[in-house]
């Protein structure tokens, strides 16, 4: 039995809904055929040229990736480019790409639930002010400290960053992956105590400081990676134990050493 990329493009579409994208994103397929019948499949948070040659060296043809290998408008795809030589190498190994960015954040199950639930938070639900943030109590209530230690051993990181000023005590979080310091306001808004989120801007650090929330940053990738293997659990329950390869890429840009 074989499966085309269009049928995982659906698998995608029940999971992290693309109507949920946001306007400005680029979210989809952005590189192949609907048609081109599936041998393989890797998950990755982002289409590097390394991902490409591990999905080429594992026979796989479709990589399902988080952050759109094409976001901006190109007007050309040459290998003059760091985008255009990716485009080219996975073109050149036959190798198709679905994005799937604010939808996989934004979806039921997606990588702000995730992170929430993987942060310990309970009766979590999505903010009235986006459908990018969920909002989660901790029961019972932490001390800072200790929500901070939680955090590191949940996500199996070393470090987490934290407002200079901060409550004595945690219990309602607003949380967001990636980059969601532009929901600063919306954090706030929200009656958080706390507004755990992957990386901020220095700017933005200071723009907190002044609403008076505190923010926890745990890195970018640390935030978004989490959702691969839940992403790959439940692709496999729909492929019905269809035998070929489907691995996950987990590298991140940078390493810590």
């Amino acid at each position: 039995m074989s499966i085309t990329v269009g049928k995982i493009y659906e698998y995608v579409d029940e999971f992290a809904p693309f109507l949920l994208a946001e306007e400005r994103d680029n979210s989809g397929l952005l590189v192949g055929s609907k048609d081109a019948e599936v041998k393989g499949i890797l998950l990755a948070l982002d289409v590097s040229l390394d991902a490409v040659n591990m999905a080429a060296e594992q026979g796989a043809n479709l990589i399902i990736s988080h952050h759109p290998v094409i976001f901006d408008p190109l007007s050309e795809i040459t290998d003059s480019t760091a985008t255009g030589r990716v485009v080219l190498s996975a073109i050149k190994n036959g190798i198709n790409i679905i994005c799937a960015h604010t939808n996989l954040d934004a979806a039921e199950q997606g990588i702000s639930y995730t992170l929430a639930e993987m942060a310990g938070l309970e009766d979590i639900y999505t903010s009235e002010f986006s459908k990018l943030m969920r909002i989660g109590e901790l029961k019972p209530a932490l001390k800072t400290e200790e929500f901070i230690l939680s955090l590191k051993q949940r996500l199996k990181i070393d470090t987490a960053y934290i407002s200079r000023n901060h409550p004595d005590k945690i219990k309602t979080v607003a949380v967001v992956s990636g980059r969601g310091c532009s929901l600063l306001n919306e954090a706030k808004l929200s009656g958080a105590d706390a507004f755990l989120l992957g990386e901020i801007k220095y700017e933005n650090q200071v723009y907190a400081d002044i609403l008076d929330i505190c923010v926890i940053s745990c890195g970018h990738y640390e935030t978004e990676s989490i959702i691969l293997p839940r992403l790959k659990n439940y692709l496999q329950t729909r492929l019905n134990g269809l035998q070929f390869n489907l691995g996950v890429y987990e590298e991140a840009p940078m390493l810590k050493k």
